[in-house]
C-alpha cells in the first residue's frame, strides 16, 4: 500500500506485507518493520502535524494490510 505524499518531505510510504508475515515500511531512507517506523515517527516527529500523517496512515496499513472482518 503506497500513500503520499505525506510528511516532512512531502514523499510517498509504501508499506507492504514481509517475509515473517509482519508488515514493512520504506520512508525516504527508513527501511523497516511498521512497529520501528512508529517509534522513529514518535521520536522524530512528536507533536507535529508529520506524527499525525505518519500516524494516521499508519493506523491505515494496519486494517488493510492485517485485514480482518
Amino acid at each position: 500500500m503506497q500513500i503520499g505524499p505525506i510528511g516532512s518531505r512531502d514523499d510517498i510510504t509504501t508499506f507492504f506485507r514481509d517475509q515473517e508475515n509482519g508488515i514493512s515500511v520504506k520512508c525516504g531512507c527508513f527501511c523497516g518493520t511498521i512497529d520501528e517506523f512508529e517509534e522513529a515517527v514518535q521520536k522524530t516527529h512528536s507533536g507535529t502535524k508529520y506524527e499525525k500523517e505518519y500516524m494516521a496512515a499508519i493506523a491505515v496499513a494496519r486494517a488493510h494490510i492485517e485485514g480482518g472482518e
